[in-house]
């Protein structure tokens, strides 16, 4: 009888290629960890952009990606392990970075059809060994070649002349980069450099490694010249530490860290025979620093690029083994959305080791651990027919299963960001000053506009007096605190108000939102949208009040709408006009390089 393997290589390769990794900077991260722990003190990423030219177009495309370390190497029978899914002796180490075993060739079918290492011992005998997806699938690649004596790519060898190879270390080299999201060496390095430097921020601080990003560019000849080259800064979350991915801050506090802590402590969890320690720590602005912020730029802080910088880094920090799998803001969102503006200035962190995956449920792909979230214990227990929560996890703990760690666990997250929004009560918000250009301001301008148009085309808008409550409502509805809704809608009843046009960070892909009720409209333009970032942000003030008119007039002509239908789908296009700038934004990042040819 025909003997039948388990897994067909061929025909499942391409599912396994469907792996998860979020992006190309998730995958890289994988490299860096097997890296590390092989003991490197520096790690090159190294991109190299060939230069295309057709009859319409020429430019530079990322062909090939490579990560060199100088850690401790491997041996001919470590290297052709290193390649089999689950084959890494790195699965063997209970508390390392890679335990999983899954890193170097799962990450890599990710991004690319063909990975080729190189690995090294001693400069007398590298071996190298790769694996090619169009070999696998067509059936000529049936097992991962034993590694044998390569040289390198002429490119690779040229772009390594100017530094020595290292005594011992590793060469992964990915080429076919057919899933790689991003074309150019430029968007490369500006999606991935906070993120790595954010996921080993604490290997960098302690100057455990450098990890030094190089870009170079092979010409239609072959030729290879170095663009680029610079070392990744530690990002810090948290900001506990001097952070040199953000701009300097303002004297005299530029050499500062620009938070400061209110918790750290820890927790222990028994796991079978084991205890395991379970770190929390939370920060919060520094209160002089924000006031001196506001001082000198006479704004909301989070309009600043501090807050733009704090808002690109909000969240969850969840730590695994001093490297973060995952920046999760979904605890920052917990009661209610209205908790998001200022989720940016908390900082949050759990941290816990390796013994405690399955606990925490880590994907092998290190980016998340899925069994931590937002949880309500006494929900749970009473949909699971149980008459208290206590009685719902002594039943968990009797029947081995250990989701009762996590609601410990969740619940001492949600006290510490409890704790922090009870402090951050006291900070100042909104702007010192509204006058933005000559004295005007663009909510009294648009104020003034719609009441003009009033007379021509009355709406309920105009006939209606804005009240305390109303507008209150209005901006609690939009993400406000009650206590910032407050203070806002008395200063825009005290300036005769009845437009206000603010900018804010919104967690969907419109570009700004209308909100409307009791005669006062509310604009919000979304700072996170990228043609905000690319465009509006870097106008001239008479050029941005213009641009914020055209927006307030879109939002006016909602308002004169009188059929509820039609209001409905000016609101549905409002929206997908959002997404669509948004992809054609994100698409432009992509080809800025190309040029027309003459």
């Amino acid at each position: 009888m025909e003997k039948k393997p388990f897994i067909t290589g061929k025909v499942v390769i391409e599912s396994m290629r469907d792996n998860g990794f979020k992006n190309a900077a998730y995958a890289l991260a994988e490299i860096v960890d097997n890296s590390i722990q092989a003991g490197a003190s520096l790690v090159q990423i190294m991109t190299y952009e060939h230069v295309i030219q057709n009859q319409q177009r020429s430019g530079k495309v990322v062909e090939e990606i490579a990560v060199l370390d100088n850690g401790s190497g491997m041996t001919a029978s470590q290297l052709h392990s290193a390649l089999e899914f689950g084959g890494s002796e790195h699965r063997f180490d209970k508390n390392g970075m890679g335990k999983f075993g899954m890193g170097l060739p799962n990450s890599s079918i990710s991004q690319c059809k063909r990975v080729d290492v190189w690995s090294w011992k001693s400069l007398d005998s590298i071996n190298y060994t790769y694996l090619d997806i169009d070999e696998m699938v067509n059936g000529n690649l049936e097992s991962i070649p034993y590694p044998d004596e390569k040289e390198f790519p002429e490119f690779i060898s040229s772009s390594l002349q100017q530094e020595p190879l290292p005594n011992s270390g590793t060469l992964v080299v990915w080429s076919d980069l057919d899933r790689l999201q991003w074309k150019t060496s430029k968007s490369i390095k500006k999606h991935s450099e906070l993120r790595i430097g954010r996921m080993y921020r604490k290997f960098l601080n302690e100057e455990k490694v450098v990890i030094k990003f190089r870009n170079f560019e092979v010409s239609r000849n072959n030729s290879v010249t170095q663009q680029d080259q610079h070392i990744i800064n530690a990002n810090d979350p948290m900001y506990l530490t001097l952070n040199l991915t953000m701009d300097d801050l303002p004297e005299p506090f530029n050499k500062e860290a620009f938070f400061e802590p209110v918790e750290e402590y820890s927790r222990e969890y028994l796991l079978g025979n084991e205890t395991f320690e379970v770190t929390f720590r939370s920060s919060i602005p520094k209160r002089a620093i924000w006031d001196q912020i506001r001082k000198l730029e006479k704004k909301k802080v989070g309009n600043t690029t501090f807050g733009k910088h704090a808002a690109a880094n909000m969240g969850l920090s969840i730590v695994r083994a001093n490297r973060e799998l995952d920046l999760d803001p979904s605890f920052i969102t917990w009661d209610a959305e209205k908790n998001r503006d200022i989720g940016r200035w908390f900082g949050l962190e759990i941290s816990f080791p390796p013994g405690l995956d399955k606990v925490f449920g880590v994907l092998n792909n290190k980016q998340a651990a899925v069994n931590l979230r937002p949880m309500d214990v006494d929900a749970d227990a009473e949909a699971e027919g149980f008459s208290s929560s206590e009685e719902y996890k002594l039943d968990l703990k009797e029947n081995g299963n250990n989701k009762h760690i996590m609601y410990e666990v969740a619940s001492e997250i949600k006290q510490m960001r409890k704790k922090l929004e009870d402090v951050f009560k006291a900070y100042p918000s909104g702007n010192i000053s509204d006058q933005t250009l000559d004295g005007h301001d663009v909510s009294d301008i648009a104020t003034e506009k719609s009441k003009e148009r009033g007379t021509v085309n009355p709406t309920e808008f105009d006939e209606t007096d804005p009240s305390l409550d109303g507008v209150k409502k209005t901006l609690i509805d939009a993400g406000k605190t009650e206590e910032e809704a407050e203070e806002q809608a008395k200063r825009i009843l005290e300036k005769g108000r009845k437009f206000e046009i603010e900018i804010v960070p919104l967690s969907t892909t419109a570009f700004f939102d209308v909100t409307r009720e009791n005669g006062f409209i509310l604009l919000q333009i979304n700072e996170n949208h990228p043609f905000y970032i690319n465009v509006l942000s870097k106008q001239k003030p008479n050029e941005k009040l213009l641009l914020e008119l055209v927006l307030a007039a879109w939002a006016r002509l909602e308002q004169e709408t009188t059929s509820e239908q039609k209001r409905r789908n000016l609101e549905t296009a409002r929206a997908s006009w959002g997404e669509i700038l948004e992809d054609f934004i994100y698409d432009a990042e992509d080809v800025e390089d190309v040029e027309d040819v003459e």
